[in-house]
This record gives structure tokens, C-alpha cells and sequence, in this order.
């Protein structure tokens, strides 16, 4: 399949180290350049023992490549929804509920994101490049203030960026579930992070309500794309028991494994 896909676009798979299929999925893609980058659930039983070393081999091999054209972003997911059974998981509406009453444990969001981040340096040997988080958490009220704290003493450079949730310009053509999540901390983050001076990317796409056609899904996304805009997607290559969203999963990897590897992006520099 052919598309025209803007240079500087950048496509992002969401939640690699969750499952085998989805880490799968997400290696064959970065390897065709069918995406070009991955945040990463360091919180998963299998991040430390499988995950991690799977995506430390695939850079290991990229980086052995001469004249390779593949460029892959690795990012930290920042989780605090899925337990993995390991502990007691907070819902969404539970983690909106705390964010709004701003009745976290400052405390507790500073080590979850710090044990997060370690977990991903440890195991790769290197700084994320970029962060958001797992149901988009990291842009919530006093979850977000303390994330800029916490990167800002980490990472004094700024050298990474920060996903926010905003589309490339208001349109009712997106549907209702983009511009829920633009208020629920969108424009805030973006202003957040523009005052701050974290490099950010331009549009955000990629939101919509796992049903109806990709295709036809991803087409619209395109004609909105500006230039450094990024889509997320969740891939997997096949649909895992117990995933609510598991068949539309491999829908998504499916279309973008059919993408015509010309037409792949070589994203830029965020801003």
C-alpha cells in the first residue's frame, strides 16, 4: 500500500513490553521503517527478563548496519494503570479522580516515575528519548507537575521530548475522543511545556475508538498531519487473551506492515 506520508512525520507504537505479540509486532515494524518509534512499559514482568534484551539486540544489530536508513526513538511509557497483578492497579477514573482532587502522594508519583526511568536506563544502557504515558497519564494535573520537576533535575539538557495530546488544529472531523483528551490536560501540557521549553512535536494523532476502518482512519490523519505532527498506534501481531483491544491490534499492524517502505517517513527533530 502507498501513501504519501509527510518527511518529517513521526508514527509511535505504544506499550512495547506489555506482550510477546506486541513486542513483536513493534520490531518488524521499526525494522521496515514502517514506524519510527516505541515508548516502552518498564513496569511489565517480562520488560527486565525478555522485552528489554529483545530491544537492546534489535539497536545492538542497527547500530552493526552500514548505510542503514533506520532510525528508531525509544521512549519511556509512563504507567500507572496496569498492576500486572504484581499490585493493586488504579483505574482511569480513579487516577483522573486523584489528579483532579490533587489528592496524590507526591511521594509515591516521584518514586513510580523514578524506579520507571531507572528501569529503562539499567536495562538499555541509555536515556529515553522521549516520554508519555499508558492511557496518556503523564499530562493529568499535579501528575504532570510532577514530571517536568522530576526530568527537569534528571535531565537539566532537556535533551528528550514530551508527548502532549493536542490535534494538529480543532476539527469536529476527529471525533468526540480527541478532544476529551485535550481537555483532560492537553492544552495545559502543551502550554506547560512550550513555557518550560521541553521539545515537543506539533499535532497529535492517532486517537479514535478502536472500531470502524483503519485505513480509512489513518487516510483522514494524513490530510491533518503538518509537519513533526505524531500518530500513535498500538500494533500487535496477534490479539492476546484478556485484551480489550487485541483485534484491532493486529488490524494496526497489519496496515502498517502493508505501508510501501518508500514511503516510510525519516522523521526530524521535534521542536
Amino acid at each position: 500500500m502507498t501513501f504519501t506520508l509527510p518527511p518529517t512525520l513521526t508514527i509511535c507504537a505504544d506499550d512495547y513490553g506489555l506482550t510477546h505479540s506486541i513486542d513483536q509486532a513493534v520490531l518488524t515494524l521499526l525494522t521496515q521503517g514502517a514506524i519510527q518509534a516505541t515508548s516502552c512499559m518498564t513496569t511489565a514482568p517480562r520488560w527486565h527478563s525478555e522485552s528489554a534484551p529483545a530491544l537492546s539486540e534489535w539497536l545492538q544489530q542497527q547500530q552493526s548496519i552500514q548505510q542503514t536508513s533506520v532510525q528508531a526513538e525509544i521512549g519511556l511509557h509512563f504507567n500507572l494503570t496496569e498492576g500486572f497483578g504484581k499490585q493493586a492497579s488504579l483505574s482511569l477514573s480513579q487516577v483522573l479522580k486523584r489528579s483532579y482532587l490533587r489528592a496524590w502522594d507526591v511521594p509515591f508519583l516521584e518514586r513510580s516515575l523514578k524506579q520507571q526511568l531507572d528501569a529503562f536506563e539499567d536495562s538499555l544502557q541509555r536515556r529515553p528519548d522521549f516520554i508519555d504515558g499508558h492511557q496518556h497519564v503523564h499530562q493529568f494535573p499535579q501528575i504532570r507537575e510532577v514530571l517536568l520537576k522530576v526530568l527537569a533535575q534528571r535531565y537539566p539538557d532537556k535533551r528528550l521530548w514530551l508527548r502532549h495530546t493536542l490535534p494538529p488544529r480543532p476539527t469536529l472531523q476527529l471525533g468526540l475522543k480527541p478532544w476529551i483528551l485535550a481537555t483532560l490536560g492537553g492544552y495545559t501540557f502543551r502550554r506547560q511545556l512550550k513555557q518550560q521549553h521541553w521539545p515537543t512535536h506539533a499535532g497529535f494523532l492517532g486517537v479514535y475508538n478502536f472500531t470502524g476502518d483503519y485505513t480509512a482512519h489513518f487516510q483522514q490523519w494524513l490530510k491533518l498531519a503538518q509537519p513533526h505532527s505524531l500518530i500513535m498506534c498500538h500494533p500487535s501481531s496477534q490479539a492476546d487473551p484478556g485484551d480489550g483491544i487485541g483485534a484491532q491490534r493486529v488490524v494496526e499492524y497489519e496496515f502498517l506492515r502493508s505501508l510501501n517502505q518508500d514511503s516510510c517517513p525519516q522523521h526530524g527533530q521535534f521542536i
